[in-house]
């Protein structure tokens, strides 16, 4: 199995591999910036390695690469011998990240 890590962000927990790319709710950080995460837990080398709560002296290496909306959710309310009908449009507020190493 590949070396993964699970970091935390924004009160939800990703499971993360190096070099993937990844879309996750909306979180305030600039188009290129590069952060860093802490890790909860690490496999590395086929080693399970689980933080209390986080892994001492390791973290997760972030680029941002977009920040945008996703896909558009219709919705339709519908009341029969009413005459009553409503539409309604939703775009969730995204971030897309690759993450660039685990150390």
């Amino acid at each position: 199995m590949q070396d993964y890590a699970v970091i935390q962000i924004a009160h939800r927990q990703h499971m993360v591999q190096i070099g993937r790319t990844y879309t996750v709710d909306k979180f305030v950080a600039e188009v290129g910036t590069k952060m860093d995460f802490p890790v909860l837990a690490m496999a590395k080398d086929g080693k399970l390695t689980i933080g209390t709560p986080v892994v001492e002296k390791t973290s997760a290496k972030i680029e941002v690469l977009e920040q945008g909306r996703g896909e558009k959710i219709n919705t339709f309310v519908y009341k029969a011998k009413s005459r009553y009908h409503k539409r309604h449009g939703f775009r969730k507020q995204i971030t897309t990240f690759k993450v660039i190493e685990i150390n």
